[in-house]
């Protein structure tokens, strides 16, 4: 495109209309004299609106006959309906990938990270569909109108046969206010700008609102979080994660989940100490060598650690793992164990491979990890969250199933995670791939592919979910009472010898107490029996068994000691009080007897 202005190639357009372009600032508002005249806010029957692009058939892009043209609620139960109603999205399959990604993105001051995210998002056929359906004019929030601008433009540019297009410098502006780490200029990291654009389009479905006419945003934040996660890039992205810690001497258990938009694998999972250390080395020893600033030429040095897979990293992940720090809140016992798991697969499955070193601040592990083209997530989820929480889809075969159709990847300088270059490989609907490195966009075998070091992987289901109901972000079950059990039953065996032992006293001792009533004395085994009382309880608590049957018999026998020393106490009691009874001239048991 050319500047209106100038005649110059353009590197910028008008913010509002959209549709005059201009070389730099100066240029436009030389212009703004003559194009103020014409520039308009487009509306949804101009040229503006989303249309199919090339190689798509015309039904695929057609909007539904039941959407309406009012503004679509982009989360909660208005968007669930409009799911059901409204939406094509049921019909997104693999042949709704792109025909050929060809139009390139070019790098304005180290933005490469933004544009192999906004590829690898942008070649995503859900998130598309539901831009085509949802949206018929542009958005309120600046960054959902953003993210619809970036993809009809990369559309236009295709039908248009253009090689690459000028990054939005609006979106650009937007990501460096956001967070400074992303300021003009600098390099970032491509994970955390997804992970920044994901936040933001979520808090922009919210803001929508669910259709209730009420103001989502201001709810609090366990309120925003369930909208979030029912939102339209929820459905796309949101996958609910599960960690439960279950203890290892009662049948507690607690499960806490938590919707998550990526996970998160370590490089580092499975290597044993040495390896580890090793790393360590290797990364020094490049950090001390570092000394250019160019890529470097030829393939990227691997690691000499053990190379790994995806499917090995989610078993690492997902493995059960004893925490001995931990304590029970039923049985008050220390140890437990705690396993991640996944309870609600997403329609995107969005994988980050952590490659940054943990003892150096910018060191890099070039672990090799392998990834299938297919992934089948039925192994990580659980059986009954598979049926209770939608992810199995009805029994159909292959329902878990996954296909990769986007990458991104870091070509680091010297082993660093300080500097280096982005790229995307995209695969379009004939499952060939090509590699998008900035504007340029060439074809390239899967094999080129495979040996890449995968920084994000883009996995889509081959079969859509629908949106999953919201579940309480945590849960409890079990207790105490069933690994006790055998220690409760041996318990009334002593109680009910205790009581048969002091059964033949007690007669006795009701007497004496009687006697003591009558007289308006004090009973003076009344002090000593409850004292007795009071040590036998805490000597029964010394020895109360706490899951160990060993001292059993010793147990038994101080028992019977202790119960010996309360017969002969109460025993002496009982003389003494006829001893007081026989000096003050009354007689034992009923009314009054002469004593010699």
């Amino acid at each position: 495109m050319r500047c209106a202005a100038c005649g110059r190639t353009a590197r910028t357009r008008c913010g509002r209309c959209r549709l005059e372009h201009y070389c730099d600032r100066e240029c436009q508002a030389a212009h703004w004299k003559v194009h103020k005249a014409t520039c308009k806010v487009p509306q949804a029957t101009t040229s503006g609106s989303f249309r199919p692009s090339a190689g798509q058939s015309s039904s695929s892009s057609a909007r539904p006959s039941g959407s309406s043209e009012e503004s679509v609620p982009l989360c909660g139960n208005g968007f669930r309906k409009w799911l059901v109603s409204g939406s094509n999205w049921r019909k997104v399959t693999g042949a709704d990938l792109l025909e050929e990604p060809r139009v390139g993105i070019t790098n304005w001051s180290n933005n490469c990270y933004l544009s192999a995210v906004c590829q690898c998002l942008l070649h995503t056929p859900l998130l598309r569909e539901h831009l085509r359906d949802a949206f018929c004019e542009a958005p309120e929030d600046e960054w959902l109108n953003e993210l619809l601008g970036l993809c009809r433009l990369l559309d236009n540019a295709r039908r248009r046969g253009s090689k690459y297009v000028d990054p939005p410098r609006r979106l650009s502006r937007l990501i460096a206010e956001a967070n400074e780490e992303f300021a003009f200029g600098r390099q970032a990291d491509a994970h955390e700008a997804l992970m920044l654009l994901i936040s933001r389009w979520l808090a922009g479905c919210v803001k929508a609102g669910d259709g209730s006419g009420a103001d989502c945003s201001r709810l609090g934040y366990q309120e925003k979080e369930q909208l979030e996660a029912t939102s339209m890039i929820g459905h796309v992205f949101g996958m609910l994660m599960g960690s439960k810690i279950a203890c290892t001497t009662c049948s507690y258990e607690s499960i806490v989940s938590r919707v998550e938009y990526c996970i998160c694998l370590t490089v580092t999972l499975g290597m044993s100490d040495d390896e580890l250390q090793k790393c360590r080395q290797e990364s020094a020893q490049q950090l001390n060598r570092w000394c250019l600033r160019s890529p470097l030429q030829g393939p990227r040095p691997d690691s000499s650690t053990s190379p790994t897979s995806l499917s090995k990293l989610l078993d690492e992940y997902t493995k059960r793992e004893l925490i001995s720090e931990f304590k029970c809140e039923k049985c008050e016992c220390q140890g437990g164990y705690r396993t991640a798991f996944l309870r609600r697969r997403p329609n995107v499955f969005v994988v980050y491979i952590d490659r940054r070193q943990d003892c150096n601040l910018f060191g890099k592990i070039n672990r090799r990890v392998s990834f299938p083209a297919k992934l089948d997530l039925s192994r990580w989820i659980s059986k009954s969250d598979a049926t209770k929480l939608g992810g199995d889809t009805s029994g159909v075969r292959g329902s878990t199933v996954y296909s990769l159709y986007a990458m991104c990847v870091h070509h680091d300088l010297r082993g660093s995670t300080a500097s280096g270059h982005y790229v995307a490989y995209a695969r379009d609907r004939s499952s060939r791939w090509y590699q998008i490195d900035d504007e340029t966009v060439r074809q390239v075998q899967w094999s080129d592919v495979e040996e890449q070091h995968a920084y994000l992987l883009f996995y889509m289901a081959e079969i859509p979910l629908e949106l999953g109901e919201p579940v309480p972000s945590a849960e409890e079950s079990g207790g105490k009472d069933v690994p006790r059990k055998k220690q409760e039953d041996k318990v009334p065996e002593r109680k009910k010898k205790k009581n048969g032992e002091a059964a033949d006293e007690s007669p006795n001792r009701e007497e004496a107490v009687d006697r003591s009533r009558i007289n308006g004395a004090e009973d003076p085994s009344s002090k000593v029996g409850q004292e007795n009382e009071e040590d036998i309880e805490e000597e029964e608590n010394e020895i109360e068994p706490e899951g160990r049957e060993n001292g059993q018999e010793a147990a038994d026998e101080h028992y019977a000691g202790v119960q010996d020393e309360h017969q002969e106490l109460e025993a002496e009691a009982v003389d003494s009080e006829r001893s007081r009874q026989r000096w003050e001239g009354a007689a034992p048991g009923k009314g009054a007897t002469d004593l010699g």
